[in-house]
C-alpha cells in the first residue's frame, strides 16, 4: 500500500492534479492507523522499516497540505486580479492619474469687478471679492470669471500655481 500512495503522491506532485489529493489523504490516514497498531507487534528491522514508512507518509501528508494551501493563496491571487481589473482598467487609471497631475486645480485671477460669496468647484466657499483682489480659485470658477471678462489670469513670473 505504501507504494501504491507514493505513486499518487508523485503523480499529483508532478501532473498537478488534484482530483487524487483527498483519495490520497484518506489512504494514508487508513495506512498510519494500520501501521501504528502494528508497531507495537514488530521488532528489529521490521519496527524500524515501520517507522520510517510512517514519518515518511507523514512528509507526505505535510507535503500535500502545503500543496493544496499554495493552490489556494494562488486561486486567491488569481481572482483578486482579475477582480482588480475589472473594477478599474489599467490604462484608464494612468490616463486619469497623468490628466490629474498635468492639469492645474487652481488659478490665480485678478477681478475686474465685485464678485459676491461663491461656493468653488471643489465644495468650499469663496469671497466675497471687491474689484482689483488678487485670489486663488479652483480652475473652473476662475476659467468662468474670466470668460464673463470679471477676471483676469495672473502669471507670476511667467509661470502660474501648476507651471
Amino acid at each position: 500500500m505504501y507504494d501504491e500512495i507514493y505513486k499518487s503522491w508523485l503523480k499529483i506532485k508532478s501532473k498537478h492534479d488534484d482530483s487524487e489529493v483527498n483519495k490520497v489523504r484518506i489512504k494514508i490516514l487508513e495506512y498510519l492507523n494500520q501501521l501504528q497498531n502494528t508497531l507495537n507487534s514488530k521488532s528489529g528491522i521490521l519496527r524500524k522499516i515501520c517507522e520510517l514508512k510512517i514519518a515518511n507518509l507523514k512528509l507526505i501528508i505535510d507535503s500535500l497540505e502545503e500543496y493544496s494551501n499554495n493552490k489556494i493563496v494562488t486561486a486567491a491571487a488569481t481572482s483578486i486580479e482579475k477582480e482588480e481589473a475589472e473594477i478599474k482598467p489599467q490604462g484608464v487609471e494612468r490616463e486619469g492619474i497623468e490628466k490629474e497631475r498635468s492639469e492645474p486645480k487652481y488659478l490665480i485671477i485678478r477681478l475686474l469687478q465685485s464678485i459676491p460669496a461663491i461656493v468653488g468647484s471643489d465644495l468650499e466657499n469663496y469671497g466675497p471679492f471687491n474689484a482689483e483682489d488678487i485670489v486663488t480659485l479652483p480652475v473652473k470658477n476662475a476659467h468662468a470669471l474670466i470668460k464673463r471678462n470679471a477676471a483676469v489670469e495672473i502669471n507670476w513670473g511667467g509661470r502660474n500655481e501648476n507651471g
